[in-house]
């Protein structure tokens, strides 16, 4: 609301400054677009708030839950070397093959030796067959 007052009100002092009118009159025109801007509550003259419809305001609210849950983030990282050689010695068919791993093959290799490897996420494991191809 106060730049709409600023933006009239130097409308209002660049036309009339130069044309050299008593200051009286200035502020009683500054007065008059205050006062007007002021009392304007009703809908046809608010022209900075548009009528939103209630399907609007629902799709507002669904973009921002989607906001709200991030997604998990992995990081990158170096892989240690005797976890490496493990993971590839075990699944030694698949890179000679050249066969991409399954999820459920990844999650097995990680109930098997779970004592041995600190990466357990199976997408990792897969990534690093893949990539090993």
């Amino acid at each position: 609301m106060g730049a709409i007052i600023f933006v009239i009100v130097s409308n209002a002092f660049s036309d009339k400054n130069k044309q050299n009118h008593s200051s009286e009159k200035n502020e009683s025109d500054i007065n008059t677009l205050i006062n007007w801007n002021a009392n304007s509550n009703s809908k046809e003259n608010n022209y900075l708030e548009p009528e939103s419809s209630d399907s609007e305001e629902a799709n507002f609210s669904k973009k921002s839950k989607k906001e709200q849950s991030p997604k998990k983030q992995t990081r990158r990282g170096k892989w240690p070397d005797n976890e490496e050689k493990l993971v590839l010695n075990y699944f030694k068919k698949h890179v000679q093959q050249k066969i991409a791993l399954k999820k459920h093959e990844c999650e097995e290799y990680v109930k098997q030796n779970r004592e041995k490897i600190t990466i357990t996420d199976w997408v990792k494991i897969k990534t690093l067959v893949y990539n090993s191809l």
